[in-house]
């Protein structure tokens, strides 16, 4: 499932304008398979799914922890609400069939973000 915001930071990364020195525009298409670079969207998703893998395996009082399971009170503004980081985390997880208990193993996290399908 790719978003919106993923396919518009693949278009602006795939599609660099580089000028010659004859003042002629060469559009290089597919940067990333040249140089051998990851997709900026995998990087992002990665990050973020190891983060959560490692704040979850935190102990129970730490304050990271406690800061990432806190629930704000009180209403949320008018309009269309903004996608908070547990709900992105709750579409990469899913993206990648990764539970709570397999981030809850390091290794088995660590083998299920890298792997790219």
């Amino acid at each position: 499932m790719v978003f919106p915001i993923y396919q518009r930071i693949n278009l602006a990364q795939s599609s660099t304008v580089q000028i010659n020195p004859r003042r002629h525009f060469k559009y290089r298409l597919n940067e990333r398979e040249r140089l051998g670079v990851d997709d900026i969207a995998l990087v992002l998703q990665q990050n973020r799914l190891r983060w959560y893998g490692h704040v979850l395996r935190k102990k129970d009082d730490d304050w990271v922890k406690k800061c990432m399971e806190y629930e704000v009170e009180g209403p949320r503004p008018r309009g269309r609400p903004k996608r908070t980081w547990r709900e992105v985390v709750k579409e990469d997880s899913l993206a990648r069939k990764l539970n709570k208990e397999d981030a809850m193993d390091g290794s088995k996290c660590r083998k299920l973000i890298k792997d790219v399908s």
